[in-house]
């Protein structure tokens, strides 16, 4: 069974909300998104009991929720946005949006124009972990809730000046997502930052995901229109002084013509660093690329026996189908009667 509960600022005071649904959604290198409904006036009578209300246990002050599977806990992070629903004069929903730690920096800024935060041929692991050590010390002293540095494996040596960015703007900017040669990462249900160089997750040949477990499938394939073979980055600077950088495919281009797509990176000017991106942009795209995704039930396999980035073996008879296939996302459906359906996608060649 599955429990959904939220905390206080600090961890004081929990409530274990009565949900109908939970959606729940994570992406490698992107985070946690999700969403659960409320009957309202179940709620109400939770609160009552406690002698409170469903608004002070939802939106009074900050909030983190954690859910947990058979009292192992499985996800956590902030609350987003509530939203109540209603009929004439009486309350019958209520609506919240949540998502992972991950969240937090995308409310947390670097350095303005007379403090840039610079680095200079600094491994990118250290600098998206000085980020965030800069924000939690903020120099009002609100800043630190407690996201703790975790595993940090030597990456690539990056420059980087940052001023009024987003500091998950810039992480994501240096992962796999965005770079070549990024790395992996990821805010735990600990609130503990981890790097994943050069990626995150392990073959799990033991969970095999086969006619026996599939409950569906679908298989995507974009084709012409929606490649790039040749791909142009444009960086800082205006009219004749902008900084940019080419890079293409021939044997792409002689094999769907030539497909080109531009991609802004306005804040650099370093050759390297619009290189990298255009090089992962080519790598996506250059090529039709097949995107799969099964729908199996979080019991079999249990869905507590693996993770966003690992690799299980996929096997679809029908299509002759069989290969090893890394998970890129994860989205779970979860009844108020504890049953769960689990969509898995994985993008490969």
């Amino acid at each position: 069974m599955y429990e959904f509960k939220i905390y206080n600022k600090n961890g004081s005071d929990i409530w274990v909300l009565p949900f109908q649904t939970i959606s729940i959604s994570e992406e490698l290198n992107v985070g946690i998104s999700g969403n659960i409904t409320i009957n309202y006036l179940d709620l109400k009578r939770y609160a009552d009991k406690l002698s409170t209300t469903p608004d002070n246990i939802v939106s009074s002050e900050y909030r983190e929720w954690k859910l947990y599977k058979n009292n192992t806990l499985f996800y956590a992070g902030i609350l987003l946005h509530r939203k109540m629903f209603g009929s004439k004069t009486q309350a019958t929903s209520m609506s919240i949006d949540f998502a992972g730690y991950e969240a937090i920096l995308s409310n947390r800024l670097t350095g303005n124009a007379g403090t840039n935060w610079t680095y200079t041929g600094q491994d990118s692991a250290n600098i998206a972990w000085d980020l965030i050590n800069k924000t939690q010390n903020d120099a009002d002293g609100e800043g630190n809730v407690g996201i703790t540095r975790g595993l940090h494996p030597t990456t690539v040596n990056r420059d980087r000046t940052c001023r009024f960015d987003y500091i998950r703007k810039v992480i994501e900017g240096m992962s796999a997502n965005s770079k070549d040669d990024g790395f992996d990462w990821e805010i735990d249900k600990q609130k503990v930052f981890n790097i994943f160089y050069p990626a995150k997750g392990e073959l799990k040949s033991n969970i095999v995901l086969d006619d026996f477990n599939i409950l569906s499938w679908t298989n995507d394939k974009d084709l012409s229109g929606k490649l790039a073979n040749r791909v142009i980055v444009i960086g800082e600077g205006s009219t004749d002084d902008i900084v940019s950088a080419r890079v293409q495919d021939l044997t792409a281009q002689a094999n769907w013509y030539l497909q080109e797509y531009a991609l802004s990176e306005k804040d650099t000017g370093i050759s390297a660093n619009l290189t990298a991106k255009g090089n992962k942009y080519l790598a996506d795209h250059k090529e039709p690329k097949t995107v799969l995704s099964v729908r199996v039930n979080d019991r079999n396999p249990d869905i507590l026996s693996y993770n966003v980035g690992d690799t299980l073996p996929v096997k679809i008879s029908t299509i002759d189908f069989s290969e090893n296939l890394r998970i890129d996302r994860r989205t779970i459906q979860i009844e108020r009667t504890g049953e769960a359906q689990v969509d898995l996608s994985f993008d490969y060649e």
